[in-house]
């Protein structure tokens, strides 16, 4: 797998996933969240589909840092715009639109915070 993008001035619109025999151009605002494997990342969409990337979620978090994505796990990237709840308990968990719950590392959890009251 391979990741494309096509330049914009504010950072790429779309992303190129490259699955066996074809490339699959998905709109950057269309994916959920990502979510590392190893050296192989998840890449979740709205409509409930799912691209494996080789690339590993730090690559792709340089991909989509600018573009309205947290990371907030060393196992997750998420859209900032698809987050619905954030449950402050002992730990913290973010619920996404899909109803996906994950888990906020301590550690990101004040960048969490900041990052959506700003």
């Amino acid at each position: 797998m391979k990741f494309l993008k096509i330049n914009h001035p504010e950072g790429p619109t779309k992303v190129g996933i490259h699955e066996s025999r074809k490339i699959c151009m998905v709109p950057v605002k269309e994916i959920i969240y990502c979510e590392a494997h190893g050296s192989y990342t998840f890449v979740y969409r709205i409509d409930g589909s799912l691209y494996v990337s080789c690339k590993n979620l730090r690559v792709i978090t340089r991909l989509l840092d600018k573009q309205g994505f947290a990371r907030i796990h060393k196992s997750y990237l998420v859209n900032m715009e698809c987050i619905k709840t954030l449950i402050m308990d002992r730990k913290a968990i973010l619920v996404l639109t899909n109803d996906k719950k994950l888990d906020v590392a301590r550690r990101k959890k004040q960048f969490l915070l900041k990052k959506l009251f700003n």
